[in-house]
């Protein structure tokens, strides 16, 4: 699976996916493996990966752990704040 995150990531980008990986009911008690699935399946409700949400089950966790790490990595930078 291709990750394409949006560019530039604007604040409507992170907004979309935060509230797409909410309706998956991912917290802070999920399970670690059930997570990272939500955060790729939250982004492919987003549009950042050409997949449909019922192929995440079907992926090697390896994968799922590569993509979910992305995805994590680009949403920490997106918000860094900013040097004067």
């Amino acid at each position: 699976m291709e990750l394409k995150i949006p560019d530039p990531f604007l604040q409507k980008h992170l907004e979309e996916f935060q509230i797409n990986l909410q309706d998956y009911s991912a917290n802070i008690d999920t399970p670690l493996a059930v997570y990272r699935g939500c955060v790729v399946k939250a982004a492919i409700q987003s549009g950042w990966i050409d997949a449909d949400v019922n192929d995440v089950s079907e992926m090697l966790p390896g994968e799922v752990v590569d993509i979910s790490e992305r995805i994590h990595k680009a949403v920490t930078e997106a918000q860094e704040i900013p040097k004067k």
